[in-house]
C-alpha cells in the first residue's frame, strides 16, 4: 500500500522484484508499474506520479527527471517551429477572417490586421521514440503581429510602438526631452531656506515668465492656428486619430509576410518568446491552448521518465527476436 498526492490518497501496488533479480522477473514488475502509473495520472498530477516511481525504485531520480524534462520542452518547442506549423488565417483585432493575396502590394492591403492562426501539429513518438503514449497534439493558436500606420498618400510605413529590441540601449525620456527641443520647461529647483521676500520675488519672477509663455503662444496661435500642433509631439497613434478616413492612414501589420520563410524570419516578426493566444484570442481563454499544451508535455515527460527508470531498473539486453520462443526464455534465465 502507498500513498499518492497531497491527499494521500492510497494506492495498492506489486512490491517490486529486487534489483539482482532476472531481467524477465524485474520487466514483469516494471510493467505492472506502469500499467499503474498510468492509471493513476487520468486523476493525478504528473508530478506527483513521478514522485511515487522514484520513491519505489532506488535510483538517481535527479538525473532522470532533467533528462525527461529537457525531451518534452524540445517537442513542445515545436509549437513555435515553421516546421510543425500550417497558415491557417489571418484575423482583424474583431476576430474576424481578412482575406487578401499575400503577393498584394500595400496599398491593396486591408486595415486592422492584427493577428495571425496557425495550425500546429505535434508528434512527439517521432521526435523521440521513448515518447509512446502521449500519441500526438494537433491545436490552432494566434499570434499577434506587430502594429504599424501606412500613410497611404506618402506610401510610408511607420511603426505604432517600438519592439524592445530597438529601444534596447535608449533611454525613453532621455529621447523624449531630446525631441522637446526648446520647449522643454526646466522646473527650478526649490529653495528651502531663504526669506520671505525672496519668496515673494521668486514667485513674482515666475508669474512673469508663466505670462510671457501664455502671451506667445496665443500669439502664435493668432498667426496660425496650425503651427500651434507642430510644437507637439504626436505619437503614431494620435497621427492616426487625426487622419480624415482610411484614406489618409491605415493601422494594421503592414510589414513582410515572410515568416514562414525561415525562422530567423519568424522570430524577427513574432519576437523571440511570442504570447499564444487562442485560436479566436477574442472568446476563447488564452489559458486553454497553454494548458493543452502544457497537458501534453507532461504526457512526454512521463513517457520518458518511465522509459528511463525502465532502462536503469531492467535493462536493454537486445534479444533477436528471429529465434524460437524456448531460446529467448532460455537467454532471460541465463541473466
Amino acid at each position: 500500500m502507498v500513498y499518492v498526492g497531497k491527499d494521500q490518497q492510497p494506492v495498492t501496488i506489486m512490491q517490486l522484484e529486487h534489483v539482482t533479480m532476472p531481467a524477465w522477473r524485474k520487466a514483469a514488475s516494471f510493467d505492472n508499474l506502469r500499467n499503474t502509473v498510468y492509471t493513476l495520472v487520468e486523476s493525478h498530477s504528473v508530478a506527483d506520479v513521478m514522485a511515487l516511481v522514484a520513491s519505489e525504485l532506488p535510483i538517481d531520480t535527479g538525473a532522470a527527471f532533467q533528462e525527461a524534462q529537457a525531451a518534452a520542452k524540445l517537442v513542445t518547442k515545436g509549437a513555435l517551429d515553421i516546421d510543425y506549423l500550417t497558415p491557417n488565417a489571418f484575423l482583424s483585432s474583431k476576430g474576424k477572417e481578412l482575406k487578401f493575396s499575400p503577393e498584394a502590394a500595400l496599398a491593396d492591403r486591408p486595415a486592422d490586421i492584427t493577428y495571425f492562426r496557425f495550425q500546429c501539429d505535434l508528434d512527439g513518438p517521432a521526435a523521440d521514440g521513448r515518447i509512446q503514449t502521449a500519441g500526438t497534439l494537433s491545436f490552432q493558436y494566434c499570434l499577434r503581429f506587430p502594429q504599424h500606420i501606412y500613410h497611404v498618400n506618402e506610401g510610408k510605413v511607420e511603426e505604432m510602438i517600438l519592439s524592445p529590441r530597438k529601444l534596447k540601449g535608449m533611454n525613453p525620456m532621455d529621447k523624449f526631452m531630446e525631441n522637446l527641443g526648446t520647449s522643454v520647461y526646466n522646473t527650478p529647483a526649490k529653495k528651502l531656506f531663504q526669506t520671505e521676500l525672496e519668496d515673494d520675488t521668486a514667485a513674482a519672477s515666475d508669474n512673469g515668465s508663466d505670462n510671457e509663455d501664455a502671451s506667445f503662444a496665443g500669439s502664435v496661435a493668432q498667426k496660425d492656428p496650425s503651427a500651434a500642433l507642430t510644437t507637439q509631439l504626436l505619437s503614431p497613434k494620435m497621427k492616426l486619430m487625426h487622419g480624415k478616413d482610411e484614406t489618409d492612414y491605415r493601422k494594421g501589420y503592414f510589414g513582410p509576410l515572410t515568416f514562414f520563410n525561415t525562422h530567423a524570419d519568424f522570430f524577427a516578426i513574432f519576437g523571440a518568446n511570442p504570447n499564444m493566444l487562442a485560436a479566436n484570442p477574442l472568446i476563447t481563454p488564452t489559458g486553454g491552448v497553454k494548458g493543452e499544451l502544457r497537458a501534453y508535455s507532461e504526457r512526454c515527460k512521463l513517457d520518458v521518465y518511465l522509459n528511463l527508470y525502465s532502462q536503469d531498473y531492467v535493462g536493454n539486453t537486445l534479444v533477436d527476436t528471429a529465434l524460437n520462443a524456448q531460446e529467448i526464455c532460455r537467454r532471460q534465465t541465463l541473466q
